[in-house]
C-alpha cells in the first residue's frame, strides 16, 4: 500500500531561499505526481516499475480509482486492496517506500553534495540521484537488509552503503552535505535523531509532513516520520519547497 499512498518532497532551509526555478505546482499537463515515462529525463527504474505496476493493477482491477467509494463492491474492494498491497511490498522490496521523479532528483542534485541516512539496502535515491550527477553518500545501520520487509529479497540494482546511522552526521567527510531523509521513522526514532546530529542549513524529507496522511491510526502525522522529527523539522528550519511524489 505504501508506495501508491501519496508523498511529499520538502527542501528546508534555515535561509528563506528556494532553488531558482523550481515551482512546486506540478505541471498542468499532468496529474499532481504522476509523471509520464515520454517526460522523464533522469535514468528512473522505479518510476518505470512503479508505473508498470500501477497500469497493471487498473488493467485487473477497475474499481482502483474510486477505491473508497461507497459505490465498490466490498469484494471488489477486498481484491483490490490485496492486489494493491502485494505489488507495494514487492517494489519496497526491490526499490524503496517512495518513487522519486524529476523533480525530486533535480532537487537532489541542486542542492548536492547529499548525505543520505537510513538509504536502505537498495539506496534507490542515492543510485537514482548518483545517475543524476549527484555526489550522494548513502548510510544504513542495515546494508545488506535495511528498509525492506523481506530482507531476503533481491534489489533492484547496486550501490555502495556504507554502516553508520545519525551519528556519521558529525563526521568531517559528512560536513557540508545536504541532509535527505526518505521514509526515515517507519519503525524508529531515526529522523530526530539525524536532526540532533545534523549541523548544516538544508534538509530535504520525502515522506508525509503534518496533516498529509491519511490514515486513521497514522494522523495527522503520517506514517513515514515521527512526530517528534516533524515539529522539530517546522520549529527550526522554514520550509521552501514542497512538490508530490508518484502515487
Amino acid at each position: 500500500m505504501d508506495s501508491f499512498d501519496s508523498f511529499d518532497v520538502a527542501s528546508f532551509t534555515s535561509t528563506l531561499t528556494s532553488p531558482p526555478g523550481y515551482d512546486a505546482a506540478p505541471p498542468a499537463s499532468s496529474s499532481p505526481g504522476q509523471s509520464s515515462p515520454s517526460r522523464t529525463r533522469h535514468d528512473n527504474p522505479f518510476l518505470a516499475a512503479f508505473l508498470a505496476a500501477r497500469a497493471s493493477l487498473l488493467s485487473k482491477h477497475p474499481c482502483l480509482p474510486s477505491l473508497f467509494s461507497p459505490s465498490t463492491p466490498p469484494a471488489a474492494r477486498a481484491a483490490c486492496w490485496e492486489s494493491l498491497a502485494s505489488a507495494g511490498s514487492l517494489l519496497v522490496d526491490a526499490y524503496a517506500w517512495c518513487v522519486p521523479n524529476d523533480l525530486a532528483l533535480d532537487v537532489l542534485l541542486h542542492h548536492s553534495p547529499i548525505v543520505e541516512v537510513g538509504s536502505g539496502a537498495n539506496a534507490c535515491w542515492a543510485r537514482a540521484a548518483t545517475a543524476a550527477g549527484a555526489d550522494h553518500a548513502a548510510y544504513d545501520a542495515n546494508p545488506a537488509g535495511g528498509g525492506k520487509i523481506n530482507a531476503k529479497s533481491e534489489g533492484g540494482g547496486r550501490f555502495r552503503v556504507m554502516r553508520g546511522g545519525p551519528e556519521v552526521l558529525s563526521r568531517k567527510a559528512n560536513r557540508g552535505r545536504t541532509l535527505f531523509l526518505a521514509f526515515p521513522d517507519e519503525f524508529s526514532e531515526l529522523g530526530l535523531a539525524c536532526l540532533e546530529n545534523y549541523a548544516g542549513d538544508v534538509v530535504i524529507h520525502a515522506g508525509e509532513l503534518f496533516g498529509d496522511g491519511v490514515g486513521h491510526e497514522q494522523a495527522p502525522w503520517g506514517r513515514s516520520s515521527s512526530p517528534e522529527f516533524l515539529a522539530t523539522l517546522q520549529k527550526d528550519f522554514h520550509c521552501v519547497l514542497k512538490a508530490a511524489l508518484p502515487r
